[in-house]
């Protein structure tokens, strides 16, 4: 994480990039869920539910024990 991220610029960023990757990559190697897809509303379910979006919320899956990390996981 860089200290001055902000993470509305790098959302809008993934978003542009994922539609690049999608529109110059070979259709025969493209993962099928990228062949049709609502660039945003991948964009915005990644950054609303993910942890690696921010410092906060990796520290706070690396400063779990095994045994919650697990558990965490299997929900």
């Amino acid at each position: 994480m860089f200290k001055d991220n902000d993470k509305q610029v790098d959302k809008d960023v993934f978003e542009k990039a994922v539609i690049f990757y999608a529109a110059n990559m070979p259709k025969n190697l493209l993962a099928n869920s990228l062949k049709n897809f609502d660039a945003k509303a991948l964009a915005d379910n990644l950054y609303g539910n993910s942890f690696l979006t921010s410092l906060s919320g990796v520290e706070s899956v690396l400063n779990l024990s095994a045994a919650q990390f697990n558990e965490k996981n299997e929900k």
